[in-house]
This record gives C-alpha cells, structure tokens and sequence, in this order.
C-alpha cells in the first residue's frame, strides 16, 4: 500500500512539474510574439 501511495504521490509531482513548465513556455513564447509584434510594428 505504502508503495502505491508513494506512486501516486510522484505521478502528482511529475504532473505538477509538468503543467508548471508548460505553463511558463506558454507565457514566455507569448510574451516573446508580443514583443516581435510590436517591434515589427514599429519598423
């Protein structure tokens, strides 16, 4: 039982860890296209 628990707990971090890194890509390439926008707009 202890290790299924200890399974689940890890399937749960790596899930964490893993929406965490998406979500900071996400951000960044969306602040990046914001920022290649704006300076195609300025050109």
């Amino acid at each position: 039982m202890t290790q299924f628990t200890n399974l689940i707990r890890d399937i749960k971090f790596v899930f964490y860890l893993t929406a965490v890194s998406l979500l900071s890509f996400s951000l960044i390439l969306v602040e990046y296209k914001k920022s290649h926008l704006t300076n195609f707009q300025n050109k």
